[in-house]
């Protein structure tokens, strides 16, 4: 998330997206990760 603020503050819109893109991306893997934890009994 600091990256899109930086991204922003550098005007650089291929450096907003890659930010969201990364920031979607490892949400994605621990929303996952979270899941498989709560079915395993782990969490």
């Amino acid at each position: 998330m600091i990256g899109i603020g930086i991204a922003i503050g550098e005007r650089s819109v291929a450096g907003t997206f890659a930010c969201i893109i990364a920031l979607v991306f490892v949400m994605g893997f621990g929303f996952k990760k979270k899941k498989k934890m709560r079915e395993a009994g782990e969490l």
